[in-house]
């Protein structure tokens, strides 16, 4: 009895254990504007090469990020019991960092890129690409679902569009091209960072993110 009423007490003190997997994600050598309680950082991770990045607004336990690496990292993924109101419902730790490659830098905007990020949009569909041409001052590309074509012009960091027409094709989803579209109207500024091309409006607002292809 007096075992069994031992057993109870460390039960009711310890509480349930947690279930925990082990999931491997990337981070990228970036970080993005999000808005969790206000306007911040972001990590941008994804749980294949393949997939497009999202905000990651968690923390990871015993990880340090230094902008400018690629990460493939192993980590444990607990759920946590009753957590604040603004807070996650899951803990993630780091249980190994499988890779650290730096990001290629001094990449030209004058090539192709392959859309990674959009503001706004957790999942891309389609394939969204840009490509600018230096020689004929032309820029084309997909939004989507729709092709692209018009002029573009830069100054220093500036980037600005001139009238860009589109085909008119209807795809089963559309909510990536609408948005795309309407982010290219706004363009005013660009950088790229770490080998990443951010698209930022007049504000410095960063909407479209890009990757050479």
């Amino acid at each position: 009895m007096i075992f069994k009423y031992l057993f109870l007490l460390l039960s009711v003190s310890c509480g349930p254990l947690l279930q925990q997997e082990s999931k491997t994600i990337y981070i990228a050598p970036y970080l993005a504007d999000c808005t969790g309680v206000g306007p911040q950082k972001c990590m941008l991770v994804r749980e294949s090469p393949t997939e497009a990045w999202h905000n990651f607004y968690d923390q990871i336990e015993g990880f340090t990020y230094e902008k400018g690496f690629t990460y493939k990292l192993l980590v444990s993924v607990s759920r946590v019991d009753n957590p604040p109101a603004d807070a996650s419902g899951l803990k993630y730790t780091l249980r190994e960092i499988l890779s650290k490659e730096a990001a290629p830098k001094q990449i030209s905007l004058y090539q192709n890129w392959k859309v990674i990020k959009l503001k706004g949009v957790e999942v891309i569909s389609g394939t969204p690409v840009i490509a600018f041409d230096k020689e004929k001052g032309q820029v084309t590309g997909s939004a989507g679902c729709n092709n692209f074509f018009g002029s573009f012009s830069t100054d220093e960091n500036n980037l600005s569009f001139g009238p860009l027409g589109m085909t008119r094709k209807m795809c089963k989803d559309m909510s990536t091209e609408d948005m795309m579209s309407g982010y290219l109207e706004q363009i005013k500024h660009y950088s790229i960072v770490d080998g990443i091309l951010i698209l930022e409006n007049e504000n410095k607002d960063q909407l479209i993110y890009c990757t050479s292809l």
